[in-house]
C-alpha cells in the first residue's frame, strides 16, 4: 500500500443561509453598491445543530461521517465523488 497527501479545500456550511439575513448586498467594482431587501429571508430559520463529531471546522471526520454541511470548494465532481467512495469504503472495513 502506497500512502499519500490528498489536499481539499472545503468550509463548513452549518452557520450559513441565505434565510437568516434580512438584507442582502450587491457588489460592483469591489465595493458594496446596494442594500436588498432578502426575499428568501425566515425570520423562523434556526440553525441546524451540531453533529456530536463536529468540531466546527472542516476536518476528516466530516467526511468520515458523510456530514451534511460539508462543503467542497472548487473540487471537480470526479475528485469529490471519487473520495466519497473511499471513506465509505473505509467506514465499512
Amino acid at each position: 500500500m502506497v500512502w499519500t497527501h490528498i489536499i481539499i479545500e472545503g468550509y463548513c456550511s452549518r452557520k450559513l443561509s441565505c434565510k437568516k439575513d434580512k438584507y442582502v448586498y450587491t457588489w460592483e467594482k469591489g465595493k458594496l453598491s446596494q442594500k436588498i431587501k432578502n426575499s428568501r429571508y425566515d425570520p423562523k430559520y434556526k440553525t441546524p445543530k451540531k453533529p456530536k463529531y463536529c468540531k466546527d471546522i472542516p476536518n476528516y471526520l466530516c467526511l468520515e461521517n458523510h456530514c451534511p454541511h460539508f462543503g467542497y470548494t472548487d473540487a471537480e465532481k470526479r475528485v469529490y465523488l471519487h473520495l466519497n467512495r473511499l471513506y465509505k469504503n473505509k467506514k465499512k472495513k
